[in-house]
């Protein structure tokens, strides 16, 4: 990255002499675009970035680099949108399943959202019980056949869940292809059409793994290195930050993150401390400041008493 640096830096301070060194900085400004915009930068393997053992299931979504879009048709309302632009950069993680050839909800993805919905082993089991269901982790699908043959009435409920106080249905998580305007989402990233797959994609939006769409042990395994249920219930975790991104709901309970042993992380100890050094600090403040006041006030009462008034 250094020599990068050093060699842009020159290319801009140095005037072009002749047209060859001009077209030399355009082809070398256009070779290394990707890495100056910073999408070329790719995560070795690490607990959030697996390895790419499963990259023939989607060649173009590239394990520890920056998820690559795609136009799709959103199916509720038959507007073709970028996949990326969808995904808002809300703190969540994200789960983006490519479905076989034929399925219309029912089969691979009937069972597959099942599970995420009730398995014992669902990613879900961490968000918070007074939040929305996806409010740790969205999960976004893509349909091979044409919107027009989808009926939204018969998806899984993980697929059209109800939101907020007043329970609104939200119909943007179901995409299809869009094969009219030449390649499709499927051939521009490489997606294998008779297998699907599952893209998990972090919250800055890179690749997190490519999987399977039935390898739930995989996925459950993943969540398991860095989310578990927070156990404590004490007043003051209502107003910490939730360590996956959100707010911590107004009943007290919190998510955070745990290694499989129960003890917190090293990222979510410091979290932790902070939110509770500053939180005691607080209330010292406060405590001090009752207590001066309440001792002023005895002062001043016993000073007017002994010149004879009242307080």
């Amino acid at each position: 990255m250094i020599d990068f640096n050093r060699d842009m830096a020159r290319l801009f301070s140095e005037k072009p002499k002749s047209p060859d060194e001009a077209d030399r900085f355009q082809r070398y400004f256009k070779m290394h675009g990707r890495y100056t915009v910073g999408v070329k930068t790719r995560y070795a393997p690490s607990e959030i970035a697996m390895d790419d053992s499963r990259r023939r299931l989607a060649t173009g979504l590239i394990v520890g680099m920056r998820l690559h879009s795609a136009p799709v048709i959103r199916a509720a309302d038959a507007r073709r949108v970028e996949l990326g632009h969808c995904l808002e950069a809300d703190g969540r993680w994200r789960l983006i399943a490519f479905a076989p050839p034929g399925d219309r909800g029912i089969r691979e993805v009937g069972q597959r959202c099942a599970f995420l919905q009730s398995g014992l082993d669902s990613p879900h089991r961490y968000a918070t019980q007074c939040a929305d269901y996806d409010s740790l982790i969205g999960i976004r699908e893509v349909f091979q056949i044409s919107h027009r043959e989808l009926l939204l009435a018969t998806m899984p409920t993980l697929l059209i869940p109800r939101k907020v106080r007043y329970g609104l249905i939200d119909y943007e998580k179901i995409f299809c292809a869009d094969p009219r305007r030449g390649p499709d989402k499927f051939d521009l990233r490489g997606i294998d059409r008779e297998r699907g797959a599952l893209v998990v994609v972090r919250p800055d939006q890179f690749v997190a793994d490519v999987l399977p769409i039935q390898e739930t042990d995989r996925l459950s395994g993943f969540f398991d290195g860095m989310f578990v249920k927070c156990r404590y219930t004490n007043k003051f975790f209502r107003i910490i930050p939730d360590l996956s991104g959100g707010l911590a709901c107004g009943r007290g309970r919190n998510t955070g993150f745990r290694n499989r042993s129960g003890s917190l992380s090293r990222h979510a100890s410091r979290i932790l401390s902070s939110s509770l050094i500053r939180l005691l600090a607080v209330e010292i403040l406060a405590e001090t400041h009752i207590d001066g006041l309440s001792r002023r006030t005895k002062t001043a009462g016993k000073r007017n008493c002994s010149n004879g008034a009242r307080i």
